[in-house]
């Protein structure tokens, strides 16, 4: 798996894997280590990094070379929003304390911090370097 995250209450957790064609995303019960959700779909995209929502609401997936951040519903593994980012690849991804905004970097010197109220950018904060990985 390219990617895992544990849910805020340890009770879940999350992984993703993708090839060229299909992406394969899973929700684990982390005390008895049974599956309870798998979603598959079509992407062609490669998800590299999972966040979830410190209120355990929401997972984000960060997409490696597609400039774009999915929200999933973090018990159903349901699709909410596209976040696109405009910044090459993502490389980062995390949700505030408050679970009120994400924060996301990506390849360009800018870090850009998103309301989840209503999914917009308020603020995009420039680091004046490019960060390399």
């Amino acid at each position: 798996m390219p990617s895992i995250a544990l849910s805020p209450d340890n009770k879940m957790f999350a992984a993703i894997s993708a090839n060229s064609m299909v992406a394969y995303f899973y929700l684990w019960n982390f005390t008895s280590f049974t599956q309870t959700t798998q979603n598959a779909f079509v992407s062609g995209e490669m998800f590299h990094m999972l966040s979830y929502s410190k209120d355990g609401k929401y997972i984000a997936a960060a997409n490696l070379g597609g400039g774009t951040v999915k929200i999933y519903n973090a018990t159903t593994l349901n699709q909410l929003q596209n976040l696109v980012i405009g910044m090459g690849d993502v490389r980062c991804v995390d949700f505030s304390y408050d679970s009120q905004y994400i924060l996301i970097a990506g390849n360009d010197p800018h870090i850009q911090v998103w309301s989840i109220s209503n999914w917009t950018m308020v603020r995009s904060l420039s680091t004046n370097s490019t960060f390399s990985f």
